[in-house]
């Protein structure tokens, strides 16, 4: 992969689970009426309760994805895996981004 500056690709850096870095183009949107180009929001702004409903939301379709690879296809099956890895890298990803805390003035007893 040619390695450009970003201001010249017009793309993002990301680095992969792999330590490997990869530029990716930013995607636009074109809308018809008025011809402008419009770019996806980056920032989101989540309470914890909704990080909380998308984990257990992620773990939910996660579970029920596994009882169904039981039944399917070697095909259906590499896809079912393909997507069972994507959502566990996201639940890594959202597990990685958490700030932990211990009590400043208790004393802290883990379990």
């Amino acid at each position: 992969m040619p390695s450009l500056p970003l201001a010249q690709s017009g793309g993002t850096l990301l680095r992969d689970g792999h330590g490997r870095n990869a530029i990716v183009p930013e995607p636009e949107i074109i809308h018809e009426e008025s011809n402008s180009v419009t770019r996806p929001n980056e920032l989101f702004e989540l309470s914890v309760e909704d990080i909380e409903l998308i984990e257990t939301s992620l773990r939910h379709a996660h579970g029920a994805l596994s009882l169904e690879l039981h039944r399917k296809t070697e095909s259906a099956k590499n896809e079912g895996e393909s997507t069972q890895r994507r959502i566990l890298d996201l639940l890594g990803r959202l597990h990685n981004q958490k700030i932990f805390y211990r009590p400043k003035n208790k004393v802290y007893v883990s379990g």
